[in-house]
């Protein structure tokens, strides 16, 4: 019998899910023996979403001091004074959202939620747009994914991506983070957005209950 699984709703442009990386690491380490880790992205900056820095600065000016305080995850001064002041940055999910997709297909789902994780650092304290190949290409070699990049750059990763995307709209993912426990057939809400380590941990154990 498959083992139950926790499904996790992600997005690499998402300032939540970067500050819900520990509360995720805690989880892992937690369940990792009892329960499989599925990454679903939906894609929230998509469509009329995609907007450039300028038009997202004052939303994310307010946001990002309020997730910091919640979570005590810091947002690091490359992209607080940096990539959030420049004029020249357009920040979309499905490019990032595709080398997840990727690097599932070539390494697995572990490999796949470092990945997601590291993209979230890349953002918002690297202050690097991980939406560039340059980018991307560094984190390849960083997490030992060296043909990420060739193959994310293909009609097969982007339909790929779309599937993705279809896959977690069909399961009602539409806030990051969201976190689900599927246990055969049945699969219930456990986290819709932030919450903390031992929030999270508890929560899981009430939902296996």
């Amino acid at each position: 019998m498959r083992r139950a699984s926790l499904l996790y709703g992600f997005d690499p442009l998402c300032g939540w899910c970067y500050v819900f990386g520990p509360t995720m690491d805690a989880l892992r380490e937690t369940f990792g023996a009892r329960l499989d880790f599925e990454l679903l992205c939906g894609g929230l900056v998509v469509g009329d979403r995609v907007k450039p820095m300028s038009a997202m600065r004052s939303y994310l000016r307010r946001a990002y001091p309020e997730a910091e305080a919640r979570s005590g995850v810091r947002f690091g001064r490359a992209f607080t004074e940096g990539l959030l002041e420049r004029d020249d940055v357009t920040l979309a999910s499905e490019p990032a959202c595709r080398a997840i997709f990727v690097a599932r297909e070539i390494a697995g789902e572990s490999k796949a939620f470092s990945l997601a994780r590291r993209l979230t650092t890349a953002l918002y304290h690297d202050g690097s747009d991980p939406t560039q190949p340059a980018v991307l290409d560094a984190l390849a070699h960083e997490l030992d994914l060296p043909d990420l990049v060739s193959r994310w750059n293909t009609p097969a990763a982007r339909a790929l991506t779309q599937q993705g995307f279809a896959v977690a709209r069909a399961l009602s993912v539409s806030m990051y983070p969201t976190l689900m426990l599927q246990q055969g057939e049945q699969r219930s809400l456990v986290v819709r957005g932030y919450v903390s380590p031992s929030e999270a941990i508890a929560r899981v154990h009430q939902a296996l209950a």
